[in-house]
């Protein structure tokens, strides 16, 4: 008997059988509800989205944006259950993506990959429409309880990704991925554990090395790529090309150099779709 799978199987179908409005729209009121009953979360995304958006925290304007992250959230959430239900042809129809270009260079001349990524609209349906369209794609995953895990990794799985649970072996696996051409996903927009010190929207913040760390030691190219939503339920993806910056050879100068060109990217993304931006943690110092 696996509960929480068998409850995960049952809930995607039922998200499935929801007429899109009734679904999104209760997404939305729960995320509403999250963003009125959190007040830490709340004053975090406060103090994020005031320095996107360059206002005050208590401006109205900034409370507006991170109620409707808040909200964004939350359907988020629902299209998490309904990629359970949904075919590889079907996927495709759910999401578009811009600059596939840059990843088949990198297949044609047989050099990885690393997309770094922030936690922008559904990173879930941005990895795996990757899968899906023929390109090997390593995604390093937050383990879930019990046979939830089991189940979100056999679905992704199915859709062609290659699904590294959090942990200690999980750089040697990375790492693995980018062999062949291989390309690996990695959210690096905000704090988790040591990192390196950026500018991000004139503010000092803390941000993962391992994007830059892994393309310095692998030799492997680093791109940024995000996820937007087109419609409800429908994404696009946005890569643009790989990063080129001349290296010192001091390999803390060159990680914090190219963490900083990645996080400049995601100033352009967050500012053109701020409340798509998942930022309800402490970030900035």
């Amino acid at each position: 008997m696996k509960p929480l799978k068998t409850a995960y199987e049952l809930l995607a179908g039922a998200t499935r059988a929801t007429p899109p409005e009734l679904r999104y729209g209760f997404a939305r009121a729960a995320g509403s509800t999250w963003y009125f009953v959190s007040p830490q979360q709340r004053r975090n995304a406060h103090s994020n989205y005031a320095a996107a958006l360059r206002l005050p925290p208590r401006n109205r304007e900034v409370r507006r944006v991170a109620r409707r992250a808040f909200q964004n959230y939350g359907c988020m959430l629902a299209d998490f259950a309904l990629i359970a239900s949904l075919k590889p042809e079907e996927l495709q129809s759910h999401v578009s993506v811009h600059g596939l270009q840059h990843l088949d260079a990198l297949r044609t001349a047989d050099l990885g990959g690393i997309l770094a990524v922030p936690h922008m609209a559904s990173w879930d349906m941005g990895a795996s429409i990757a899968g899906v369209l023929g390109y090997n794609l390593t995604a390093v995953v937050d383990r879930f309880p019990g046979s939830l895990n089991e189940a979100v990794i056999e679905k992704r799985r199915g859709f062609g990704l290659t699904v590294i649970p959090l942990g200690a072996m999980a750089a040697r696996q990375v790492a693995a991925g980018l062999r062949g051409g291989g390309l690996v996903a990695l959210a690096c927009d905000l704090p988790q554990g040591p990192g390196v010190e950026v500018n991000f929207f004139a503010r000092r913040a803390t941000v993962p090395t391992g994007p830059a760390s892994l393309a310095l030691r692998t030799g492997a190219a680093l791109l940024t790529a995000y996820t937007r939503w087109n419609s409800p339920g429908h994404y696009h993806v946005h890569v643009d090309p790989p990063i080129s910056l001349p290296l010192t050879g001091d390999r803390r100068r060159d990680i914090a150099a190219l963490m900083q060109a990645v996080v400049d990217r995601f100033e352009l993304y967050i500012t053109a779709r701020p409340s798509e931006w998942f930022a309800f943690r402490p970030l900035f110092r």
